[in-house]
């Protein structure tokens, strides 16, 4: 399976519950509308009162960990196609709840 991590960061003066919803509730089904390929879009919301940190490390900035997963590297780029294709779309709504300066997209190649 193909995946790829989103590290997220709300935007500065949105309270988490609200951050929250907005993600839930409407970006995660416009995502979903537009990629239908996407097997499986897990959040991982971080707690920010880490269990341990290394003497030089800091929380972590994003607010979340999204994990897209999908069947297999085509149906990744049908998926990634059809987000470019409405990037604008998806744009002006990560403007509305995100920090979009700090926002990172990874592919990442998973291990068990």
């Amino acid at each position: 399976m193909t995946r790829l991590m989103a590290f997220l960061t709300a935007k500065d003066g949105i309270p988490h519950s609200d951050f929250l919803d907005h993600y839930e509730h409407v970006h995660v089904p416009l995502i979903r509308g537009i990629a239908p390929g996407i097997a499986s879009y897990r959040r991982h919301y971080l707690n920010k009162s880490p269990l341990k940190l290394g003497p030089q490390a800091s929380v972590p900035c994003f607010d979340v960990v999204t994990e897209l997963s999908f069947a297999d590297e085509a149906a990744r780029r049908i998926a990634i196609a059809a987000l470019a294709d409405a990037s604008s779309l998806i744009r002006a709504d990560e403007q509305r709840f995100l920090n979009v300066d700090l926002m990172c997209l990874l592919s990442v190649d998973t291990r068990e």
